[in-house]
Parts: C-alpha cells; structure tokens; sequence
C-alpha cells in the first residue's frame, strides 16, 4: 500500500522548469531577455494556449503555437515568472535573478491541473 502511495506521489509531483542562462554583451548592451517554451508534461506537445508574466510589472506574453514565448529588457534583479494555462489549467511559479547582458531560458513542462510554487 505504501508504495502505490509514493508511486502515485511521484507520477503526480510537478516537474521544475529547465533554467539556462547566456550572456551576450554585444546585443543586449546592459539589458537582459527572457525566453522559453512551454508543453505539455503528458503528450511533450507545445501549450500554446497559455499567459506567461513578470510579477510585479506590466510585461505578459503569450506562448505561440509552438509553445514559445519571448520577453526583451525585463527586470534586472529578482523576478517571478508566472504561466497560466488555459488548455491544461496549469499555474506555475519559478523565480529568477537577472543580471545585464543575460538571455535567461525558462522552459516549463506543465502538467494538468498542475500547481507548482517553485521559489
């Protein structure tokens, strides 16, 4: 019995966002970028009906077909990126630090119905 129970608790435990980072001084001269893509845990399709946002500011995007979403000259600093899915009901949280010159790459794995707090 207990181990169905932790079975279960696995198949069900949120995956946590792939996070990379580049610099490149040449082409953002002291601002920084925030791109990923965005599918879907079950199928490894892209999400594209899904609202990706910067807490704390006015920046949103949209993921497009192909899951991918793209911000240019957020926040330096500490920041919250927020996605809510409307095709998989998924809300996920992950939290970054920016510094000048980076391409920061989120890529999330959302899950239905998925409500990760990743801090």
């Amino acid at each position: 019995m207990l181990s169905s129970l932790l079975f279960l608790l696995q198949a069900c435990a949120p995956s946590r966002p792939s996070v990379r980072v580049t610099y490149e001084p040449s082409k953002l001269q002291g601002k920084a970028r925030l791109m990923g893509r965005l599918v879907d845990a079950k199928t490894n399709e892209p999400v594209w009906a899904a609202v990706v946002s910067i807490e704390g500011t006015n920046l949103v995007s949209g993921a497009d077909y192909n899951g991918q979403y793209y911000f240019d000259n957020i926040p330096l600093g500490k920041s919250t990126v927020k996605v809510k899915s409307i095709s998989t009901g998924a809300f996920v949280l992950q939290e970054i630090n920016v510094k000048p010159n980076q391409i920061v790459v989120v890529d999330f794995t959302l899950a239905a119905r998925d409500t990760t707090l990743n801090p």
